[in-house]
């Protein structure tokens, strides 16, 4: 135990013996204290003495004045201690430790320490600061510290299913502060490997990072020479220590580095070719600090939604352009996807899959029909539809002549389009169909060559996947008369077929820039859509009141292919 923490536990006996066994009236005056205290946090919106406190209705709760006289909740040396201990662990987790008061806490040890005595005062303070620092902890731990703020986030939120005031009385007498604390963050590896992931790079901070890498030459590949490769194997053994610093001829670009570089540009969702290029470079010179920030937001993702997908799911990583279909644990299917671009954003939400559709039809969405469709006819006349092989309905959906059709009307739009199977239809040949409120659906597309570009934000906000016929055939796997050869028999007759799951599979679509792989190493994405920057900067500002989150469910508008 060092000299600080000593002189801190001093100072917390102090004014706890001062409670059991100080002056006769010390219970008399703590309670009236604590009863005056309550009604002037009441009256101030929360303030006591300089600090805010953000749980009053929960403190007024566990200080009943009912029940008189009052109860010390924390009247156990160890109880503080670990309190303290786990404030200061919350950096770990991606937090701010003064989000919990640590520095009122120490500032009150310090005054206590300096006069000498404790008066009920000081006691009442404590109190407060400490049961306020526990229920605020417990809810950023438990479901996340900012409120749920982007345009579209309909991810189930994750649930406890605790009273914060029944968990501090069980907590408190069990006297597993930290170990009750800490056990209401996700339980899987993937946060637990995120929160090491973020010792490591903050200790790198600590270290002093990485200087940024600006080579001489356009490109460094294998079998080059030259004294920036030098410099390359310095930054990467920053972050990837099996690389060569100093081979028998550290200038020449050998396959232990070209393998390290390829290691490298598989983390950071590059092309893997081992070719140091501008994409590369750029992501080398990413600094710590900033890989700490979106480790924190990853965190923070992970604390807010519920990761309890299932034995069975579809999940799609946006940032990563990914798609995975997994089965007990183990991955089924993984492909390439293409995602929103960022002014038409693929939404985060979870749906059922239920059906697979072959050859479908593709009925515009609103938002699409009003951004692109209608202009495109104003500007090129009704053969821009004829030529996409499009159709027009009414209201009671009979087909109407779209030389009919007052297209310059801006006064509203009361037709339906669509657009019907063929090479020209933007689902491609197969169409998977997960109601939700956002019009998005998993397809196929017939522009196919856009899945070998690195980065994918194309779609109006659909996700296209590499392998659709793979993917059909896997969801239509135990289903009779759905072999592949017989899904391109229908696919190739051109006609609209709808087959039901007999097993329904959830999707969950996601917004992760960092997470733990397979191998335990950690990944990172660009933040395409800017959600990182906005949650990295709500984590910078003070905490919400736990008890008032809102929950975001902004409209989004209608995605599209």
């Amino acid at each position: 135990m060092n000299l600080k923490k000593t002189i801190s536990l001093l100072a917390v006996i102090m004014l706890i013996t001062a409670w059991g066994c100080g002056r006769k009236n010390f219970r008399k005056e703590f309670s009236e204290q604590m009863k005056y205290s309550l009604e002037l946090l009441v009256e101030s919106g929360g303030t006591i003495e300089g600090k805010k406190i953000r749980n009053i209705d929960l403190i007024s709760r566990v200080y009943d004045t009912n029940n008189y006289p009052i109860k010390s909740r924390w009247d156990d040396v160890e109880n503080i201690d670990q309190m303290l201990i786990s404030i200061r662990s919350s950096r770990d987790h991606g937090l701010n430790p003064e989000d919990y008061h640590l520095s009122g806490i120490y500032e009150l040890i310090d005054k206590v320490l300096l006069a000498g005595k404790v008066s009920a005062d000081d006691k009442v303070l404590l109190e407060l600061l400490l049961t306020d620092s526990f229920l605020t902890l417990a809810s950023h731990l438990a479901s996340g510290k900012v409120s749920r703020y982007e345009p579209v986030w309909t991810a189930s939120e994750r649930v406890t299913g605790i009273d914060r005031k029944d968990f501090l009385d069980s907590t408190l007498i069990s006297r597993k502060i930290s170990d009750n604390l800490y056990g209401l963050t996700p339980g899987d590896p993937g946060y637990t490997g995120l929160v090491e992931a973020l010792k490591k790079y903050r200790a790198l901070e600590a270290a002093g990072g990485w200087s940024m890498f600006y080579p001489d030459t356009l490109i460094l590949k294998s079998d080059m020479r030259h004294p920036d490769v030098l410099h390359l194997r310095e930054r990467l053994a920053v972050t990837q220590p099996d690389t060569e610093i100093h081979p028998d001829d550290p200038e020449y670009f050998d396959m232990n580095l070209h393998e390290q570089v390829r290691d490298f540009q598989k983390r950071m969702g590059l092309v893997v070719d081992g070719i140091v290029g501008r994409a590369t470079i750029d992501a080398l010179n990413i600094s710590v600090y900033e890989k700490i920030s979106i480790l924190e937001a990853a965190l923070e993702r992970l604390r807010q939604q519920d990761t309890e997908y299932g034995d069975h799911y579809v999940l799609v990583n946006i940032p990563a352009y990914e798609f995975t279909v997994v089965r007990d644990g183990k991955t089924m299917l993984n492909s390439k996807a293409i995602v929103g671009k960022p002014d038409r954003q693929t939404p985060v939400f979870s749906a059922r899959l239920k059906d697979v559709e072959l050859n479908p039809y593709w009925i515009i969405p609103p938002g699409m029909l009003n951004n692109d469709i209608i202009p495109a006819v104003r500007y090129n006349d009704v053969q821009y539809l004829k030529e996409r092989n499009m159709i027009v309905f009414d209201e009671d959906w009979n087909r109407v002549d779209p030389s009919s059709v007052e297209w310059q009307n801006r006064d509203g739009f009361s037709y339906t389009i669509m657009q019907q199977p063929g090479y020209e239809n933007q689902l491609g040949k197969v169409k998977f169909n997960f109601p939700n409120p956002y019009h998005v659906v998993i397809h196929d597309t017939p522009y196919r060559y856009l899945f070998n570009r690195d980065i994918r934000a194309f779609s109006s906000g659909c996700v296209r996947i590499s392998t659709p016929l793979q993917f059909a055939e896997y969801l239509l796997r135990d289903q009779e008369g759905w072999k592949m050869s017989q899904l391109l028999r229908m696919i190739n007759r051109g006609r609209n077929v709808r087959v039901e799951l007999d097993e329904p599979v959830d999707v969950h679509v996601r917004y992760f820039t960092s997470w733990i792989d397979d191998s335990g190493r950690v990944n990172f994405r660009k933040d395409i859509y800017g959600h990182d920057s906005r949650l990295i900067r709500a984590l910078k500002e003070p905490p919400p009141v736990p008890e008032t989150f809102p929950i975001a469910g902004a409209e989004h508008p209608s995605a599209g292919p």
